[in-house]
């Protein structure tokens, strides 16, 4: 794993263009490299414009290399972290989202002090809802709305059930 940077959309934008990945979620795959390579910059500032948020990204490699998605946190100051996951089609069913998802979780623990996170998930999704639940998410609320909201605590964080992928390569945050 590794800090999302622009230069990561040329590796990531094919991934990113498949419709099936897009199905569950309100964003449209990215219109062109270079836009993706934009959206990528802006978010290398690693904060909101108004300074409330942190904006933290992280891509996703396969043990060969590969990038094969990335792992998202939205940092609140209060120490709760809104998290998200995508996986290019190819590598799904192999635990990396799990894997990626874990090691991020460990991270906003140690380094920026998150005790609380939380995700949303189509309900009928159900791998990602099932990837929440192995991480520890339990659904918070009902209703029948499509979206649903899952919340864990730092507690309550599971390890991923295969080994973790290598150490995160280290690097300088604001």
């Amino acid at each position: 794993m590794e800090e999302q940077r622009a230069a990561h959309a040329a590796e990531l934008y094919a991934l990113l263009t498949e419709s099936a990945l897009h199905e569950f979620t309100d964003s449209d795959p990215p219109s062109s490299a270079e836009w993706l390579e934009a959206r990528f910059r802006r978010l290398e500032n690693r904060c909101s414009p108004d300074g409330t948020q942190q904006w933290l990204n992280w891509v996703i490699r396969t043990a060969e290399g590969k990038a094969a998605g990335y792992v998202q946190a939205t940092v609140n100051a209060e120490g709760s972290a809104e998290i998200a996951f995508v996986l290019g089609l190819p590598y799904w069913g192999r635990g990396l989202a799990e894997m990626a998802s874990a090691q991020m979780m460990d991270i906003l623990v140690r380094r920026h002090g998150v005790t609380r996170f939380t995700a949303t998930a189509d309900t009928r999704n159900a791998r990602s809802v099932r990837l929440l639940e192995r991480l520890g998410f339990k659904r918070v609320g009902s209703g029948d709305s499509r979206d649903a909201s899952f919340e864990c605590r730092a507690a309550a964080i599971r390890a991923p059930r295969k080994a973790p992928s290598p150490p995160e390569r280290e690097s300088r945050q604001a």
